[in-house]
């Protein structure tokens, strides 16, 4: 099903209080996800001493919220409790692992991107001004070099993708496959 792109804008931070671990029974989705929402904050972009940019992390850590009332009880895929377990709880997925969680959302009303939306990734390509692209399966794909390119190598010449056009009527050669959804983008269209 072709999938028509548009340009989208962030427009804030989803902030919510997260705890994810693993456990027995699994989770169906891998992990379990345990999810508060707080508020959306401003969206900003931070630069590392790289010169790449990067979204800027929330003020609060997990220790700001030591009422244990304040955070999920459980996860949000199956239904699963959460178990007791350490604010700091580095190297190991079978204790609860507590953070502060963004995620950028797009538009007015704020939103979380969907198939067809191009949006900014400047950390991923800061030369060319780096962005994405979420395709017709909800997998993503960002300008830059691609995974098969030899540049660099000696005799080697560039297999990296063509972008013409300004977005949304963008054309990307060559196809796009990312192993779930293999296709072209032509004229602002995305199709297999």
């Amino acid at each position: 099903m072709p999938t028509e792109l548009r340009v989208v804008r962030p427009t804030g931070e989803r902030i919510s209080l997260r705890i994810f671990w693993h456990s027995d029974p699994p989770c169906p989705k891998g992990y379990h996800n345990a999810m508060r929402f707080l508020r959306v904050g401003p969206h900003a972009y931070v630069r590392n001493a790289d010169g790449f940019e990067h979204i800027a992390p929330p003020d609060e850590r997990p220790e700001d919220f030591p009422d244990p009332a304040a955070w999920p009880t459980a996860c949000g895929d199956c239904g699963a409790p959460v178990q007791p377990g350490h604010f700091l709880a580095h190297g190991s997925m079978d204790v609860p692992f507590y953070q502060v969680f963004q995620k950028t959302v797009y538009e007015d009303p704020p939103r979380e991107l969907q198939p067809g939306d191009i949006f900014p990734a400047p950390w991923m390509n800061p030369s060319s001004g780096g962005f994405g692209i979420v395709l017709p399966d909800g997998s993503m794909w960002f300008n830059g070099e691609a995974t098969n390119c030899p540049h660099g190598r000696p005799g080697g010449d560039h297999a990296c993708w063509t972008v013409t056009g300004d977005p949304p009527k963008l054309t990307i050669r060559a196809s796009i496959d990312t192993g779930k959804w293999h296709g072209y983008v032509t004229d602002g269209v995305a199709s297999p």
